[in-house]
């Protein structure tokens, strides 16, 4: 979908009309398993001195809110229900909440988010290239939830083997109705991007999403 944002806010609109048909909503699973992570982290700025018992030291510390990227956000409903910081990225910012990019390019610095999430956003030839951008933006300890459409998957191993190549370890698949099914992945080894892993042609194509009830 090229970035028209009166065609964009059509879509949404047929979308928004299509998810109250469905059996479930995986954003609402999303959204559960997002709220199940830590929001926040404590970090101690003055360091220990060589010798130094923590019981006798007075330092500095303070709390960080744990960071999520939405990519293809829609009307970054995600941002809105749960404590972490999240950057809701899409195409088209339907609304001021909405950071507009191409997700293969977005603002934010390697190593800098804890969730990654693509919630029914895998579209296009080049969806890889969302999930290398994922994996570069995800901190060693980072974490990858997927849901999609299960239909799209003609060899759902081979997408799965795909993603482990670039980095990633399943941790758990859950089918919801029998029609979509959700992914949680976390980084493995030391975090850092390896060249050459995840390319396009490691990655099988993806059907059309088909939106209704089988």
């Amino acid at each position: 979908m090229e970035a028209d944002p009166k065609q964009f806010s059509i879509y949404h609109s047929g979308y928004r009309e299509q998810v109250k048909k469905w059996p479930r909503n995986p954003l609402d699973d999303i959204i559960r398993m997002v709220k199940k992570q830590p929001s926040s982290y404590m970090v101690r700025e003055t360091p220990l001195s060589s010798g130094e018992s923590i019981s006798r030291k007075v330092f500095d510390q303070h709390v960080l809110t744990r960071q999520v990227a939405d990519f293809g956000c829609g009307e970054a409903r995600l941002a809105r229900e749960v404590k972490q910081r999240v950057h809701s990225f899409d195409l088209v910012a339907i609304n001021e909440n909405v950071t507009a990019c191409n997700m293969k390019h977005t603002p934010l610095q390697s190593d800098s988010v804890d969730i990654a999430v693509f919630c029914l956003s895998l579209m296009g030839t080049d969806y890889p290239d969302f999930l290398t951008e994922a994996r570069r933006i995800l901190k060693p300890s980072g974490k990858l939830f997927i849901a999609e459409v299960l239909s799209r998957f003609e060899d759902k191993s081979a997408f799965l083997k795909g993603v482990e190549r670039m980095g990633f370890l399943k941790e758990h698949e859950r089918l919801l109705s029998d029609f979509f099914v959700i992914w949680s992945f976390r980084i493995v080894g030391s975090g850092r991007k390896e060249k050459g892993k995840g390319g396009k042609s490691a990655m099988p194509s993806l059907k059309g999403s088909v939106y209704k009830k089988r």
